[in-house]
Formats: C-alpha cells, structure tokens, sequence
C-alpha cells in the first residue's frame, strides 16, 4: 500500500492495518528506519526535526526531508567515514526517495503480529523518539581558537567629533530616537570612513543619507560594541548589520586550520524564514561577490547535501541560515562539515518571531555550545520589542538598546484602515459564521476593486491566519477574476520560491500568505497588506502591515476586525494612540461613522467600542482573581479536578500500562474527553482546548519547552491561542493548542500531549 496516510476533516480513526504499520515503524531500532521514514528539517513556521507522513510520489514537499540525523548518531560509535563517501551516501539516500515504492503484499504477517503484541505502548515508543532526537543533536565539540581579532574599526568623523551633546540630543529627538551612549550618530556616508571597496559599492546603490537606525547601529558596531537595535519594518536594517560585517571581514582574514577540511565561516546571521534568509543572503551577496568573499545560504527545503558540498569544497565567509538547519550542518559527519569556532560577528536578525516560532532553544545552543569565540561581537535587530523578548535577548546579547520610535512603532508612511464586520446574528448564533464570511469576502472584492482602479502596476498580499483558509480564498478570487496565488508553510520550497519570484516580476499582483510565510518578505512595488483575518498578537500585525511602506515609500493597510475579536481591538487601540497618531475616542452618538485622524488613518469607530468591551472583561477578570487565585490560570474547581485526576489514573491503567488497549478499545477522541481535553480535527490542523484542566497542568503543556519539544518531535507548527475563561456561559475563544501539519504527525502529538496530561496529574497529586 502506498507510504501516505489520508488527511480527514474531523475525527482520524486508523484502520486496523495503518495501525499496525505504524506502530511497527515507531518500534523498529533508529538505524533500521528507511531513509523516508524520519526526516530533518527547519520549517519557517517552527522548528521542526521529527516524525514525517512521507509521500514518495510527490518531488518536494515531505520528500525533501534528509536522513542526515542518523549519521552523528552511528558515528558516535563508529570512525568517521571519508567526505565523500558520506556526501556519495546522502545522494543514494535522495535518489532513493525518488523512486517509486513497491507495494509489498506480504508486509503484514502472523509473526510480525505477534511481535507486534508484545512492543511497548505508543507512548513510550514516542518517548524514546524524543531521547533519540535530543540525542542526535549535539552539537560535536571542537577545538578553541584564541588569536586576537580586530573589532575596533571605527573613528569619529571630525564633523561628528565637534557635535555637543545638545546637538546630539537634538538629532535623536527629531527622530524619536531613544537611545543612552557616548557614541554620536553620522549624517552621511563618507563619515563612517570606509575602505575604498565597500564605499564603492555603497555610492553605486544611490542611497541618499543613513537611515535613524543606520545612523546609530553604523558606528556602534564598527566600534566593535554588542548593539540591539529596534526599529520599524522597511528602515535599513539589514543594511545596517551588513556593512560592520563586511568591514570587519576585511579587517579579520581567515587564520586556516590545515586539519580541517570544513568551512570555517567568520560570521553568522541568524533568520526565523527561509524567505528572510533568502533575502538577507542576496543582499549580502551584492557586496560579497565584489569583495572577494563567499557567503552560503542555509535553510530548509531544499537537500542538504548540496549545502554540504558548498560548505566543503568552498571557504565559506559567511554563513546565513535558519537555526534548525545550521544545527543539522553542525551536527553532520560528526562536525566535519562546518565548525563555528572562528566567527567572530553573529547577527540574529528579527528576534521577535525567532522566540516567538520557537528558535529560542536552538538559537541559544549554537550560540553557547558550539565553540563560538567569547568575545564574538553580537548583533540583534527586531521591528518589535516586547518585554519578554527583551528578557530573552539580554541573556545573548549584552549591548546598548537603540529604539526608533515605539518598541512597536508602525511607519508613518502607512495610511491603516480599520473595518469591523457587523452582523445581524449575535455572537454564537447559528449563521453568524456565514454572515461574518460573507461580509468580509463583499468588503475584500470592494477594496481590490478599488485598488485595482487607481493603479495597475502596483502589488497586494493578503493575510490569513491558516493555510486552508489561504488557499480556499486564492480559489475564490479566481473565480471572482482576480489571480492570486497562495504562500505558506505547506508548500514545498520550491513553488513558494516560484511564488515570491513571480511575485517581484509582477506576473501576478496579489499572493495570500500566512504571517510566518511572508515574514521579512520585500517586494518594490507591494502598496496594499490585507488582514483579512486579524492577527492574534499585536507584533504580528506590526510586521504585517510593514510589508507595505517600506524604504521611505507610501503604502496602506486594511484590516477587517470581527465584533468577537475584543482583545486585537483594545491592542489595536492602544498602538493607534501611540506617538503621533493620538487617536481621540469619538462621542458615543457617532459609532457609525469613520475617524480619520491627523496621518490619514481611518478607523471604524465600532473599534473603539470593541476596545472598551475587552477593558470591562478585563476588569471583571481581575475581580474574580482576587477571589480565587491569579497566574496563568487556576479557577479553584478542587472537586473537578480531583475527578479528573481519578480519571486520568484510570486512564493511565488502560492507555500506558496496557499496550493494545488504547489502540483498540478507546479512540483518541475518547481518550481526550476522559482526560479534560477537547480535541477538534481538521483537515492538516488539529485545535487542543486546555482551558478546563487544572492550573499547573495547563501551564505544564503550554510552556515554551514543551512547545518546542512538540515541534522538534512530530514536524508540526504548535501556537497557544485563546485565553483562560473563568465563565462557562462566555463565548470567547477558550485557551487551547492550534496544531498544524499532516493528519498522522499531529494524531501523534495530541497522544504526547495526553501523555503530559497525565504526567502532570499524577505529580500533582503527588
């Protein structure tokens, strides 16, 4: 029978036979598994290394997963087989998923039945997975380097010399600039006093002057100082870690190691996206190929063995990449393949979206295991700067925090437009659903047609939250006699390559994308961002809408707002009112009118009553805390969950301690309900309602590392939504887990999150 596994719109009920097949695979010792049946790779939507529902017909897609992981595993043990030997390997293995697969009729006999009796549960099957990949990533030791490096390239320009410190103050303040050092900003240029070969290049890019954050980021980091800068989307930033890069490459030749046959790169970038990736590596390269330098992209998508040669036959300079595959590329051939230990310039590059996809761990890892010099100058730029990111990069990156504008500043050359979506059904009524989708999809048609008669040359992209709602709406914009196309994380790399390339050629004018998707993505021309489904977090609208706007030139944003989306609103409010914009609250008889205010923004004044509707729940939530706890959750229901504690010991008699049981007695639907957890399937996404459990054990599942550890393990994107609801009656979206990715990876990884259910009941009651 074929190797895939059909996706399901509701309940996934395996066959007996696929049952048994996969818990034969999930069983079997890791270095007997076939090259298809675990594979690698960084995904832009999370981090990713795990179980893959593999399609060997498809060229792409899940095929594109390497075998790369088991070769550190062996090597352990083993002496280290020759480059090309292992490179000849990889391509085998490649080919091999190429070829068309055999159904074996005789697959399933009497004594593999019988074996299959006396294998361990699935749970601890999938545990010993997860030790397995945990394993797999450690990142092989090498040997430290200690030679001097010069960070210290940078003296003040006399011009910038004579500023005093009123005038420097003068110049920060004009443009909201928030920043504390003795380092005064450049006014142009020639006043950094670069080498005639990067000056050169620079004058032929006909840039005006510095950006604000260019400005300040420049001399910062050619002086050789950790530098966090924030700034909004489309201000320079790539550019401004760019440059110090390449000055200090020229300044710092590549001491060789004769022993080593890897490459050695100097300096680093570190990006949540393939597209950024991309991106960065492009514009790095228009400096590089001039300079004599070599810079080598690595992401996920495409086959690792290619990267591996570059990285073996090039000397590699530079090395910008997603950390889950940097960590495969360290990890390869027992760390023969790429070693870190001379760079001396590392950038991590939107560091909002890199903890907020879950890189964190990762990124961290390469950052402290794998033999980075201590006095390695680091970089951090983000558009946005929560407090939590703060916090986490302060644990990296030990430097000054320049701010332009608001830590979540939106450009002023984006002209937003908010609309709410009223319906005559209220809020949980049956055709409220419908109503609400047939007034957005009326409202969109209206804005495109619009659009589409003021200019037409110029770009649209439009958001949606999901991958299915993606490309439903591609589909009924080509029947409406719009071409569009769809850009998110379940396509394979090289079609959305083939997107965003058409994209930026202007073969086709509007793409709908999903945030991750389209993160750092930089089209000339892209003048309109859709949010036709509002984002769940503020920095996520944020980089949204900085689509759009960039480089100085105009854009706008259009965002539809649903009257059940209390919070986005109030969040929506309060960056409206930031800086600038002062949006002032309409009078109460005027709700059905539009504000505009001084920055041409136009507001539906409904939003306002949204804002104050999400204010009134908050307050009444912070009563009831007082009464009966506060954190995260905790409703203070002892009696349910002591019922539910007795279940989920029962439970654990019947699904751990008995192997066949939960496979043939109870469904996993079945299993989730007796345990408190209320499990939706759709096609490729699964929602997980935690929101009744008790407090340690919803805080248990929805940490930050069990997250990554669910998204290491299954190949699946994990994001936390809703909130915790202390009100049966309230018909607000609930805390739960959105899980996307194929049906078989995420049917695995609600069983892990059943088995973390468990775990932490059992200790509670402890």
């Amino acid at each position: 029978m074929p190797n895939t596994v059909p996706h399901q719109r509701s309940k996934l009920k395996f066959s007996s036979l696929k049952r048994r097949k996969l818990n034969k695979t999930l069983s079997k010792p890791r270095q007997e598994l076939t090259p298809t049946a675990f594979q690698s790779e960084d995904e832009d939507e999370g981090v990713l290394t795990s179980v893959s529902n593999t399609n060997t017909n498809t060229p792409g897609g899940d095929l594109k997963r390497k075998q790369l992981k088991e070769a550190p595993e062996v090597l352990e043990t083993d002496p280290a087989p020759d480059l090309d030997e292992y490179l000849k390997q990889l391509e085998s293995s490649e080919a091999h998923k190429f070829m068309p697969t055999v159904p074996n009729t005789n697959s399933y006999s009497d004594d593999e039945e019988q074996e299959e009796a006396t294998t361990t549960s699935a749970t601890e099957r999938i545990t010993k997975l997860l030790n397995n990949n945990k394993q797999l990533k450690s990142i092989p030791n090498h040997e430290l380097v200690n030679y001097p490096i010069y960070k210290k390239l940078y003296s003040p320009h006399p011009a910038i010399a004579r500023l005093t410190k009123d005038e420097i103050e003068n110049i920060r303040e004009s443009h909201s600039i928030s920043l504390k050092s003795p380092i005064s900003p450049i006014t142009s240029w020639a006043q950094l006093g670069m080498p005639k070969q990067i000056s050169d290049i620079l004058n032929s890019f006909t840039f005006d002057k510095p950006t604000p954050i260019q400005s300040e980021a420049l001399p910062h980091l050619m002086s050789g100082k950790d530098f966090i800068g924030i700034a909004k989307t489309g201000s320079g930033k790539t550019l401004a870690y760019l440059l110090p890069m390449f000055r200090f490459l020229l300044a710092n030749p590549l001491q060789r190691d004769v022993k080593y046959f890897g490459s050695t790169p100097r300096a680093i970038v570190l990006t949540p996206t393939r597209e950024l990736a991309i991106q960065v590596s492009n514009e790095a390269n228009k400096f590089a190929s001039l300079l004599n330098l070599r810079v080598c992209c690595a992401y996920g998508g495409q086959l690792i063995s290619s990267q591996i040669a570059e990285l073996r036959t090039m000397a590699i300079d530079v090395v910008v990449g997603t950390p889950g595959r940097l960590m495969d590329l360290l990890c390869a051939n027992s760390g023969k393949i790429l070693k870190l230990t001379n760079v001396g310039y590392i950038v991590v590059d939107e560091a909002d979206r890199m903890f907020d996809m879950g890189f964190g761990p990762q990124m961290k890892r390469i950052l402290q295991e794998s033999g980075i010099r201590s006095n390695a100058q680091k970089v951090c730029f983000s558009a946005t700067f929560p407090k939590k990111v703060e916090l986490e990069v302060n644990k990296i990156v030990n430097g000054v925090i320049c701010k332009v504008g608001d830590r979540n500043g939106i450009s002023e050359d984006i002209k937003q437009i908010v609309n709410v979506i009223s319906t005559t059904n209220k809020i949980g009524q049956q055709g409220y659903q419908t109503e609400i989708k047939d007034k957005k999809m009326s409202l969109l048609l209206n804005v495109l047609g619009r659009w589409e008669n003021v200019d037409t040359m110029s770009k649209c992209i439009i958001f949606t939250e999901r991958q299915d709602d993606a490309d439903k709406l591609v589909r009924m914009l080509l029947k409406r006699g719009h071409v569009a196309l769809s850009l998110h994380g379940g396509k394979d790399q090289g079609e959305r390559d083939g997107v965003i390339k058409d994209f930026q050629k202007g073969l086709i004018r509007i793409v709908v994308a999903t945030s991750v998707a389209a993160r750092g993505l930089d089209v000339e021309g892209l003048d309109l961002v859709i949010n036709y489904d509002a984002p769940n977090h503020i920095e996520d609208y944020v980089h949204r809408v900085g689509r759009t706007g960039r480089a100085g030139k105009k854009g706008t944003a259009v965002t539809f707002v649903k009257e059940d989306e209390t919070l986005f609103a109030w969040t929506l409010v309060k960056i409206l009112n930031i800086g600038k914009e002062q949006v002032s609250k309409p009078e109460p008889d005027n709700f059905k009118s539009t504000t505009t205010n001084a920055s041409g923004n136009q507001i539906d004044n409904k939003l306002y009553l949204l804002a104050e509707m999400w204010e009134k729940e908050k307050s009444e939530n912070n009563t009831n805390k007082k009464k009966s706890g506060s954190g995260f959750g905790g409703h203070g229901l002892e009696k349910l969950d002591e019922a539910r504690l007795e279940k989920a010991t029962q439970e654990r008699q019947i699904y751990l301690e008995t192997p066949g049981a939960s496979a043939n007695e109870k469904t996993s639907q079945q299993r989730s309900e007796e345990l408190g957890l209320k499990v939706t399937y759709e096609d490729g996404s699964a929602n997980v309602e935690i929101n009744d459990l008790p407090q340690d054990t919803r805080w248990a599942v929805s940490k930050a590392d069990t997250l990554s550890e669910l998204e290491l393990a299954f190949e699946i994107t994990v994001n936390v939504r809703g909130r915790y609801i202390n009100n049966t009656k309230s018909t607000e979206e609930k805390l739960h887990l959105y899980i996307q990715g194929n049906q078989e990876s995420i049917q695995l990884a609600v069983s892990w999150i059943e088995k973390k259910v468990i775990e932490s009941l059992e200790h509670s009651q402890k």
